[in-house]
């Protein structure tokens, strides 16, 4: 249910004033679930500064589930503005799980990828693209034999325009 009703209020948020207001009120509530839902109000089409107070509101909620939430959902978005709140949540966040979101959501907005070893002598390479994010392992020599910036874009390209 709760989707259907954050969905419809996003809709709402992205043009009508009262809704903004709505939202709002919802990320100042005294219960977590509801600071949390008023993250999931939030879509594309929301103006761009109501992104921004919600979100940033979010990366400093006393919950961990809100604070994760507001850095997912800033990937979610692809919402690049909140690129220095997230460095500053990375920094005083206490919670692992937490942690691990927002340096997830921040490396991917920020850097646009991200490239790790895996356990032997390849490398995991994860994507956000049109339709999500993708992760696909790169052998060592193959990573060798390319330039990494171009062998990304080229991967960033097919995952762009594969179908759904």
């Amino acid at each position: 249910m709760y989707e259907f009703a954050t969905n419809l209020m996003a809709d709402l948020a992205a043009t009508k004033p009262e809704a903004q207001i709505a939202v709002l009120d919802m990320i100042r509530n005294r219960k977590w679930q509801v600071r949390f839902n008023a993250i999931l109000c939030l879509c594309k089409a929301t103006p761009r500064d109501l992104i921004h107070q919600v979100l940033s509101t979010g990366l400093k909620d006393a919950s961990c589930r809100v604070r994760a939430k507001a850095a997912d959902w800033a990937l979610t978005l692809r919402f690049r503005d909140a690129i220095p709140n997230l460095s500053v949540a990375l920094e005083n966040e206490s919670d692992d799980g937490t942690r691990r979101t927002i340096e997830f959501s921040l490396r991917l907005l920020r850097d646009g990828y991200i490239l790790e070893p895996a356990h032997d002598e390849g490398f995991y390479l994860t994507l956000p693209y049109k339709g999500g994010i993708s992760s696909e392992y790169i052998a060592d020599a193959e990573l060798r034999e390319r330039d990494p910036e171009t062998l990304i874009a080229e991967r960033k390209v097919r995952l762009d325009n594969r179908a759904y």
